[in-house]
């Protein structure tokens, strides 16, 4: 997600400066369910401040998983991260809980 994406007349965010959501209606935005957020002023509550990228050493890790769809060979979802990630073309592997791969 990017400040563009949030509003309109939005830049990108500045290194040192700290942000905080507010909406002015309900529904702006949707949980991972697809229902409606309250109309939401987080300043005295959750807030974030923008660091220089060079400092962020931490993995990101799986925070939700979500929205999945099994529909014959072919599966669908979300995966949502602790931080932003970029998409790189890689293989991977489905595997069943038993750690076995999935055939």
């Amino acid at each position: 997600m990017t400040p563009a994406s949030l509003c309109v007349g939005c830049s990108e965010l500045v290194v040192g400066t700290t942000y905080f959501l507010r909406t002015g209606t309900a529904g702006v935005l949707l949980d991972a369910a697809g229902n409606e957020l309250p109309a939401l002023d987080t300043r005295d509550y959750w807030a974030f401040e923008v660091d220089y990228v060079t400092n962020d050493t931490q993995t990101p890790e799986v925070v939700f998983v979500g929205g999945v769809v099994v529909q014959s060979f072919t599966v669908e979802g979300y995966i949502y991260f602790s931080e932003y990630v970029t998409v790189v073309t890689a293989p991977f592997s489905l595997r069943a809980c038993s750690g076995l791969p999935v055939s």
